[in-house]
């Protein structure tokens, strides 16, 4: 498998601020990351069916770690987003 190298990129400066729109406040859900260990990170789509409340998403996924985290999972503890989203180190 070929190993992923990576760039930091220069993003574009804006020309100006602009004078329309208002000011809002946004709070997002964030945490930064200080130290990264040398590993990959894998990212997966998860499709659960039928579809369910969030709440039951989450225990169909915890419940497909606790069968399968040594053998198909490598011994990760995978995280989940209730919807569709799980990433491993």
């Amino acid at each position: 498998m070929e190993e992923a190298t990576f760039q930091i990129t220069q993003f574009v400066l804006r020309p100006d601020i602009g004078d329309e729109g208002s000011n809002i406040r946004v709070r997002t859900n964030f945490f930064e990351v200080t130290n990264m260990q040398d590993t990959n990170i894998s990212h997966y789509d998860v499709t659960i069916t039928p579809t369910v409340p969030k709440r039951l998403n989450w225990k169909v996924f915890n419940r497909f770690v606790e069968q399968y985290r040594e053998e198909a999972l490598g011994g990760a503890r995978p995280v989940f987003d209730e919807l569709s989203i799980s990433y491993d180190v």
